[in-house]
């Protein structure tokens, strides 16, 4: 109850936006034990947080309309169900009946009896549907049609008590007395404690109902029976009855029994009720029969019969029982167009199983149905006289969709393809039959309708060539069996359709030597095997070709020296295993300049020493322990403490804390044998808090939350066990919603919504794994641009602008691109074109300005970007230049000024600045060098002296708060101010004639405030303004003459508003106007 309390806070607090995590079977629960506790609106409040992407989404609707229902809600009710019917689902029956009573509760009888009608088209043999459109026709006062559908109802389950009782009152209001008695006394058998039924009969008995004979009606068979307790002769003080209980039913009843003899007719009563009790009569067992209906009266006397004569009880039990269980045995239906009478069959709880024959040997015969106990047909088809099944069979969901089909021939053998289906409608397998074995090409599809693997059969067992595919349809594996294990080649693909990996099997067991490439062909490790156990040595390579790792494999596991290098030849780390594949020796880690930073000692997988170097070798920490029970102290080779913590048997445990250079707290939480467990926090360099979430046994696992530097929360969702989970969403600076993304292990799945960053609503997607299925796009005062349905995810992806236009479009299998992407400009000029293979960026990838010159020009090799990419102003200009490998800066990074003269250049390291950056003015001349490891960022400057030569390496510690650096003739050429390591304050660039070229604000090593940069004239080349690192208002841009060149609306780093450019002279060359940095007209 403690989790429903939480979750209702939640719900009524002040912050909508708030993310749960919704456990769907404890929601349903606390639902249920709020509706015992007369909180209605929250239990259906409770309900409606559960994701229609759950798989329990269908049963909390459905228990929410019947909140909603005795709640005296029915528009509510109805409302919902219309929107829950248009999906197949499991709870279909409980909707419609819910739907259908909502319209009952208003009145709405015509509109009822459709709702009805239409159930009954999905569960033609569910009771309650029979039996709520009988209540239709009683209360519009169509008493034989409601009597039809009543009847019909108990045929099918004839212990449904409540339609005895409606019998009842329509055989008292047409004046039937002897039938109304029959139905009632059966309807108290079923239910003994309704003391109102009871009341009912006793005033039957005595005369008491003035309804009775309201509408009367002929064809009364048991006329004489009527006559006989009207002429109330039970009450003679002649008639002498056996009951011990002064109640105008006992001396009736006893009567009636008396007089009862056999009858036949095709009247209802005569056919079903009165065999049942003239087997009471004849088993003695009136008396037993008028004391277990007057259980309700809760008399004592009553209940110590009952108790006293147990057996009669049980007898008359059995006796009842099975007369109810006669009325279901058999029935005309109709199956498979067959009229015909068939046997029933049933469930445990009286719901229908099956209508179908059986032989004399107890085999099914003939066309059979079968069904769930939500009376959903479940299968479908026929048996022939031996009890093998023939010709077509139909399997199906609960939820109603088509699960399996199925051809025999006459005699029962399989020819002929079986497909399965997934709950979804979706094709899932095809599987092809001859002489009743499995014969030619199984084929697997996705959940998009597409072929995902193929596999030869022979007579039964997996034998030849088998394929699986990537969603876009291009080979990802190809393989051999025989005898149904893999044999042969097993050979591996990229989507562009290079090879991946090569492996050899042999009677299922991988053997020999396997091979696995980059896409460009680079061989990536290699390896080999014995026995399906990897035995011998192991050599990994980058994309480049130079050696990562190198060791070797003894029985699966890691043996002797390992060693793991840069991509400059340089060695990374080496360690040493064991022949048990425990690390046992020295590990050795080195910094990318060369010199050994760590040294650690292992024992059978227990970290039992170390010690941490700065760059001359010296040792900043150590400690030893055989056991490995010491303190831990990790330390940058800097000097720096960047980790504290305590090991236990060589593993961490206990709290575990990192620090930036700083001294700053950077993560802290508790380590258990090395993992990270419970709560977990990461913090920024100046203190505050960026992540906090929690962990379970190294898996990331519950809540989630991101914040900025200043505070504000920028993402929040859930994980389970390293996944995303239900519902994240994503902020904009200031707390408005950028984005909601529902995911189900941690793909797309659901909605995907995103607002513009003044909050309204800009898209609306919904995924199926990953793929977009359907798509509605808004224009800026809300109203709805375009809608597309892409059941499929295939087809043609397109956004389009408001005059009809493409904004981007591509086609897509499966949710995977398969052509290029190119966006457009709202007249049709191309934008930008993306080449793609089989759904990865592969090739070139250019933008374009309207004017037709080059933006932005690169490369991607297998989804990631490769080589260099170059950036260019609108005019042409080339304004800076990135390398690239294997998607992460790697090499150089270029900037330029607009004369063409580099403003600045420095490298990275896998996405990491390392190394020196040179900075100049806009003559050509040095400013100022930074260095820069890939570790410990920022640690040392220089410039040149008044005589041109590079001063000493000036070292850059945490404590300062300013560099500056100098022009050889004296000039002032750079000023940066810091705090704790962070650029803070203003920074300046100069050229050397003294002229001011940049400045720049910032905090916390984010951008904040107005950036301008000039040109060596003083005028002013960009103006612009941040808020915490992202471009917030105006974003100019300048000719040398003064006159503007561009202008932008920024919010929160996207174009929201209009785009201007000029020419020079002032003239208005390009205008859009931008919706969430899109252009939208």
């Amino acid at each position: 109850m403690l989790k429903t309390l939480c979750l209702l806070a939640v719900l009524q607090s002040s912050n909508p936006d708030s993310v749960l995590f919704i456990d769907s079977n404890v929601a349903i629960d606390s639902a249920y034990q709020l509706r015992l506790d007369d909180k209605a609106a929250e239990a259906v409040m409770l309900l409606d947080l559960i994701n229609e992407e759950d798989s329990n989404y269908y049963e909390a609707q459905a228990d929410a309309l019947s909140i909603l229902n005795d709640s005296d809600r029915p528009d509510e009710t109805i409302q919902r169900s219309k929107k829950l019917i248009l999906q197949p689902n499991e709870k279909m029956d409980e909707i419609y009946l819910l739907y259908g009573n909502a319209y009952l509760k208003k009145g709405a009888l015509d509109s009822a009896k459709s709702v009805y009608d239409k159930g009954l088209d999905l569960y033609p043999y569910h009771h309650v549907f029979l039996y709520n459109k009988g209540i239709v026709f009683y209360r519009q006062n169509e008493l034989d049609e409601a009597e039809k559908w009543f009847k019909q109802a108990l045929l099918i389950n004839p212990f449904y008590s409540s339609a005895h009782l409606m019998l009842g009152h329509i055989s008292i209001l047409k004046g039937h007395r002897t039938k109304g008695l029959m139905s009632y006394m059966v309807y108290l058998f079923l239910d003994e404690d309704a003391n109102s039924a009871l009341v009912t009969i006793d005033n039957l008995t005595n005369d008491a109902i003035r309804y009775e004979g309201s509408n009367l009606a002929g064809g009364n068979v048991f006329e004489q029976y009527d006559n006989l307790l009207k002429s109330r002769a039970a009450f003679d003080d002649r008639f002498k009855y056996k009951t011990q209980f002064n109640a105008p039913i006992v001396k009736q009843f006893e009567l009636l029994s008396s007089k009862l003899k056999p009858q036949s007719g095709d009247d209802f009563w005569e056919a079903y009720y009165l065999p049942l009790f003239l087997k009471i009569k004849d088993n003695n067992l009136a008396e037993t029969t008028l004391y277990y209906i007057l259980t309700s009266t809760g008399k004592e006397e009553v209940m110590e019969w009952l108790e006293k004569n147990s057996k009669l009880t049980d007898q008359w039990l059995d006796i009842v029982n099975g007369e109810l269980y006669r009325w279901r045995d058999k029935h005309e239906a109709m199956v498979l167009g067959e009229k015909n009478v068939y046997d029933f069959w049933y469930y445990d709880n009286n719901d229908i199983n099956a209508i179908g024959n059986e032989n004399a040997a107890e085999d099914k015969v003939g066309s059979w149905v079968f069904f769930y106990d939500n009376g959903q047909t479940s299968a479908i088809g026929k048996y022939n006289e031996e009890g093998y099944k023939i010709g077509d069979w139909k399997y199906y969901f609960e939820n109603g969709r088509l699960s399996r089909e199925e051809y025999y021939d006459d005699n029962g053998d399989v020819s002929a393809p079986f497909i399965y289906y997934r709950e979804d409608g979706s094709k899932a397998t095809e599987v092809p039959y001859k002489d009743n074995d499995v014969e030619g090409i199984v084929k697997y599809y996705n959940s998009f309708n597409h072929v995902r693997e193929e596999t030869t059969y022979s007579k039964g067992q997996a034998e030849g060539k088998g394929q699986t595919f990537y969603k876009s349809g291009a080979k990802n594996i190809e393989y051999q069996m025989s005898e149904g294990k893999l044999n042969g080649a097993y050979m591996l693909y990229h989507e562009t359709g290079s090879t991946k990996g090569v492996y050899q099997f042999d009677q299922g067991n991988k053997t020999g030597e396997y091979q696995i490439f980059y896409s460009n062909g680079q061989l990536e490790e290699s390896s080999v095997y014995v026995d399906d156990v990897l035995n011998g040595a192991c050599i990994g390579y980058f994309s480049d070709g130079n050696i990562s790792y190198e060791g070797q494999f003894a029985e699966g596991e890691k043996v002797g020296h390992w060693k793991y290098y840069y991509r400059n030849g340089k060695i990374s780390y080496e360690e040493f295993y064991n022949d048990s594949g425990d690390l046992d020796g020295e590990r050795n880690n080195f910094s990318l300049n060369g010199f050994q930073s760590v040294k650690e000692v292992f024992k059978e997988d227990k970290l039992i020493e170390y010690a941490y170097y700065d760059s001359a070798g010296n040792v900043l920490s150590s400690a030893s322990d055989p056991s490995g029970n010491m303190e831990f102290k990790k330390m940058r080779w800097t000097g720096e403490v960047h980790g504290l913590g305590t090991l236990k048997n060589g593993k961490l445990s206990g709290e575990y804390t990192l620090y930036h250079r700083n001294g700053a707290i950077y993560q802290k939480g508790t380590k258990v044998e090395g993992l990270w467990e419970g709560p977990f926090e990461e913090y920024y360099s100046n203190g505050q808090l960026a992540v906090a979430m929690n962990y379970s046994g190294g898996s990331r696992d519950g809540h989630y939350t991101y914040y900025d530097k200043l505070g504000n929360k920028l993402t929040e969702g859930y994980y389970i066990d390293d996944e995303a989970q239900q519902w994240w969403v994503y902020y904009y600076q200031d707390g408005t919603v950028d984005q909601k993304v529902y995911y189900i292990d941690d793909e797309y799945q659901g909605r995907y919504i995103t607002n513009a960053a003044n909050g309204k609503l800009w898209s609306q997607h919904r995924y199926k794994e990953n793929a977009v299925v359907e798509y509605v796009l808004y224009d800026s005062s809300g109203q709805e641009l375009q809608h597309k349905i892409m059941d499929d995810a295939t087809g043609l992806y397109s956004y389009q602008y408001p005059n009809g236009n493409n904004s981007f479009a591509s086609e897509v299998v499966s949710g995977a691109y398969v052509s290029s992407k190119r966006h457009f400009y709202p007249d049709g000029k191309l934008m930008s074109e993306a080449e793609i293979i089989n759904g990865v960026y592969h090739g070139k990838y250019t933008n374009y300005g309207h004017n037709g010159n080059v933006l932005i020009e690169g490369s991607y090799e297998n989804d990631l970007k490769k080589g260099k990419w170059k950036y260019y102003s609108v005019n042409g200009e080339l304004e800076r230049e990135y390398d690239y490998m294997d998607g992460e800066l790697h090499g150089a990074l270029i900037i330029y000024y607009a004369n063409g003269n580099i403003e600045s250049k420095g490298s990275y390291y896998f996405g990491e600045r390392h190394g020196p950056s040179y900075y100049y003015d806009d003559l050509g001349n040095l400013q100022l060098i930074k260095y820069y490891d890939r570790e410990i960022g920022f640690y040392a400057y220089q410039y040149e002296d008044k005589n041109g030569q590079l001063t000493p390496l000036k070292p850059y510690t945490m404590d300062m708060k300013k560099i500056e650096a100098y022009f050889p003739n004296g000039q002032l050429s750079v000023v940066q101010e810091f705090d704790n390591g962070f650029f803070n304050g203003s920074n300046k660039y100069f050229n050397i004639k003294g002229q001011l070229l940049e400045q720049t604000h910032l905090k916390d090593g984010d951008y904040n405030g107005e950036l301008i940069q000039y040109y060596a004239n003083g005028q002013v080349r960009r103006r612009a303004n941040y808020v915490n690192d992202e471009l917030m208002g105006l974003d100019q841009s300048f000719y040398p003459n003064g006159q503007l060149k561009e202008s932008s609306e920024m919010i929160f780093g996207e174009m929201n508003g209009e785009y201007k450019a000029y020419d020079q002279n002032g003239k208005v060359i390009e205008k859009w106007f931008y919706w969430n940095d899109f252009i939208y007209e």
